[in-house]
């Protein structure tokens, strides 16, 4: 989906719990009487980024699906630029809804429980492959083969293991580029302009 002025391609893809997937939840605050991405219809949404797959892409391609765009889905939206901060903004009622990337909320239920205790999943959107460490079609083929092994072994080492855990990343694998396609669609059919 990139169309930067740089070639890129894949280098590796995250992976947790043997899984190289993660769903965009919605989320609303605890105490709200929404319950579904239904309910959010007329209500305030938090973006995290136009570019954001998991923060606006999904949910944008959810409402072309249902026929409607989110200018007239929502009573109002605005970005964030931030999952921690769409977190934060329906956690502390700025906003009715949010959706965010389901490894982040899990990494913010371990780093901020207060928060994220104020906050009920309404919604898990189709599973999405995670992002991708990419690297330019520059680089020569022997260099990207060095850092790919770099990549695959960090979690061999018991202390870059430990710092990928907190990251909510057991290990780093081979990607699988046609796991992006559907991704790919969704982007060049959008509105946002990359």
């Amino acid at each position: 989906s990139y169309r930067g002025m740089n070639e890129i391609e894949l280098l590796v893809m995250a992976e947790r719990n043997g899984d190289s997937y993660y769903t965009p939840d919605v989320i609303v605050h605890r105490d709200s009487d929404l319950y579904s991405m239904e309910d959010l219809q007329g209500h305030t949404f938090a973006f995290t980024d136009p570019l954001s797959f998991s923060g606006h892409m999904v949910i944008e391609d959810y409402l072309e699906r249902q026929g409607t765009v989110p200018e007239r889905y929502f009573k109002r939206f605005f970005y964030t630029y931030n999952h921690d901060k769409s977190i934060w903004a329906v956690a502390n009622k700025l906003v009715d809804g949010a959706s965010i990337d389901s490894q982040i909320y899990e990494y913010a239920k371990l780093r901020n429980p207060s928060l994220t205790d104020n906050l009920r999943i309404v919604s898990s959107l189709r599973p999405s492959p995670t992002g991708p460490v990419v690297i330019s079609k520059r680089v020569p083929p022997e260099q990207k083969a060095q850092l790919q092994k770099i990549f695959l072994q960090m979690n061999q080492d018991p202390e870059t293991g430990e710092a990928m855990q907190q990251l909510i990343i057991d290990r780093f694998v081979i990607p699988q580029p046609e796991l992006y396609e559907p991704l790919k669609k969704i982007y060049r059919r959008s509105s946002v302009i990359l």
